[in-house]
């Protein structure tokens, strides 16, 4: 049995796997809590023998990893052995989620084919408190997030960033790191 974790910004979700069919059992921890103690009681009596995580949160990547022990691990990144192309300016930038987003498309859907992952939505009502949270990708993050007092308008700007990259297939802002961006 493979054990398959996928770590995003909110929640940690685990699942088992033999072969292509996933079995029954799956548990979530919110990422906030994860903590080695977490992690074996969300494991306690689960049987695998090797593990792939799918992690966009590095801190939390490293924590599952040394919490797994010595158990084979496979964490999913841009140097992976993967079923798909990858035709990016800088691929060390692709989130594992959606180079996993992608390989399932390709393989559930075929390709071409254009993946879009909403895994930090939230809604956002008129008259909320606005959001504070830094978060997304530097290709599509509107000014405001980076100030960190932002709405729902912000989505506007990454609609348009998104649509550039659709309509040129590349980002509207290309530079070599995040900070530059």
């Amino acid at each position: 049995m493979q054990l398959l974790i996928d770590n995003s910004n909110t929640r940690t979700k685990f699942a088992l796997a033999d072969g292509d069919t996933l079995a029954e059992w799956r548990t979530i921890i919110p990422t906030a809590e994860l903590s080695p103690e977490s992690i074996s009681g969300a494991l306690n009596g689960i049987a695998f023998t090797h593990a792939t995580i799918c992690s966009v949160v590095p801190d939390a990547s490293k924590l599952l990893a040394t919490s797994l022990g010595e158990i084979p691990l496979h964490r999913i990144s841009q140097q992976s052995d993967l079923p798909i192309a990858i035709n990016y300016p800088n691929p060390a930038q692709i989130g594992a989620d959606r180079l996993a987003n992608s390989v399932a498309a390709a393989d559930q859907h075929g390709s071409p084919a254009i993946v879009i992952d909403f895994g930090t939505a939230v809604r956002h009502k008129e008259g909320d408190v606005p959001l504070t949270e830094t978060m997304g990708t530097a290709d599509f993050i509107a000014p405001e997030v980076l100030l960190e007092s932002y709405d729902s308008r912000c989505d506007i700007w990454s609609i348009g960033c998104l649509a550039h990259m659709m309509l040129s297939g590349s980002p509207p802002f290309v530079e070599n790191s995040e900070e530059l961006v």
